[in-house]
């Protein structure tokens, strides 16, 4: 088994060293004029933010709604699709990868198909809610925690001042160049 896992890694890393040359190759006389930061969900998991395998628990954490009826509701929805849509088994929701919910979503609304009760209007109205129930879940576990996040914050003030200052200097900026991915 050993000898499998050691073929694979050095198959991924010869592939990874070809497509760097090919990319330092091609781009090696461009001008790079953009910094793109790439943040994973750890990036705020010292302040008690989320990473993935933990935002479905969160949600289904009975303090988490408790009192608020939108985010019961949102969370019921939730559940419902999961269970009714999705067929997985309720001992199962916490082992359930996100792009395992969001894949057939925004499959079926990029094709216009429907999946069980939702059409594919109400899929987009779902994938709304879905989101908006992970946001505050990922709040909730800040908010939880009370770690100190002071950090973020610094680097959320130090990208919002690189921006300011290339609009002031006309430098084209896009909206995704400041957003954690």
């Amino acid at each position: 088994m050993w000898k499998r896992v050691r073929d694979i890694f050095n198959t991924n890393v010869i592939f990874l060293r070809v497509i760097n040359v090919i990319f330092v190759e091609r781009y090696k006389n461009t001008k790079m004029e953009k910094t793109v930061y790439f943040l994973g969900s750890g990036f705020s998991k010292e302040a008690g933010g989320l990473v993935q395998n933990e935002i479905i628990r969160t949600i289904l954490d009975e303090d988490f709604t408790r009192g608020n009826e939108r985010l019961i509701k949102a969370k019921n929805n939730f559940i419902g699709f999961l269970k009714e849509e999705l067929h997985i088994y309720e001992d199962h929701y916490c082992n359930v990868q996100l792009e395992d919910i969001f894949t057939p979503i925004d499959r079926c609304i990029w094709d216009g198909l429907s999946i069980g009760r939702y059409s594919s209007r109400g899929l987009v109205e779902l994938r709304e809610e879905f989101n908006a129930l992970m946001g505050a879940a990922v709040n909730y576990s800040f908010q939880k925690n009370r770690a100190c996040a002071d950090y973020i914050d610094e680097f959320a003030e130090y990208i919002n001042q690189v921006a300011r200052q290339r609009m002031v200097d006309g430098v084209d900026i896009s909206l995704h160049d400041a957003l954690p991915i």
